[in-house]
């Protein structure tokens, strides 16, 4: 009986955050059509087809993201830091944007999946320290505070008691807190990790 052997494609071996390499299935494996197909690690859940593709520049690429459902939408939880614009353009190259909390109840479960697990109480004791970006922004020339891909302003019951207080007049960004739960105005060039939201 014949050995069969696999061998790595031109494109290596694929690294796909969160991507679990041992759904691949035997078609996949075989190489046909230099594509394989990946599931995502529990508890992720996927979006996208899944399918990613070596292409005749010896790149790999891909739509599937993998991350959390919440009422319809998609999210996914970024620690390394960054500042607004960094966060924004992240989300944005992924196809998402900032995440913008539209309820109570979507920044309850934002904290409670994302902010909580990823920040140690014991290392955020300012209301302010271990924030994440939110797409919370001061729109152009007013002191109203918006989401800035859908430009609803931000809802009051959503914020830190006393804040947003424009701290040192540079304060025209929105996080989301560890100490709180809530939101704090916080300048734009400070490093925070940040949440990337997709809409159904």
């Amino acid at each position: 009986m014949d050995t069969l052997q696999c061998t790595v494609s031109d494109c290596g071996v694929p690294v796909i955050l969160r991507a679990d390499m041992n759904s691949v299935e035997r078609w996949d494996g075989i190489g046909v059509e230099r594509r394989m197909r990946l599931q995502c690690l529990s508890p992720y859940s996927r979006k996208g087809s899944g399918v990613i593709l070596c292409q005749k520049d010896g790149q790999w690429k891909t739509d599937i993201l993998c991350g959390f459902e919440f009422q319809g939408h998609f999210y996914r939880f970024h620690s390394e830091a960054t500042t607004w614009e960094g966060a924004k353009a992240r989300c944005n190259s992924f196809g998402g944007y900032l995440v913008e909390l539209d309820t109570g109840n979507e920044r309850d479960w934002i904290f409670t999946t994302f902010i909580a697990p990823n920040f140690r109480q014991e290392d955020c004791q300012k209301f302010y320290d271990c924030g994440s970006w939110t797409g919370g922004r001061v729109r152009d020339g007013e002191l109203t505070f918006v989401w800035s891909r859908g430009g609803n302003p931000i809802g009051n019951n959503l914020w830190y008691d006393g804040q947003p207080n424009n701290n040192g007049d540079d304060q025209d960004c929105v996080e989301l807190t560890r100490q709180s739960g809530l939101l704090n105005d916080r300048g734009c060039l400070t490093p925070n990790a940040f949440i990337c939201e997709w809409d159904p």
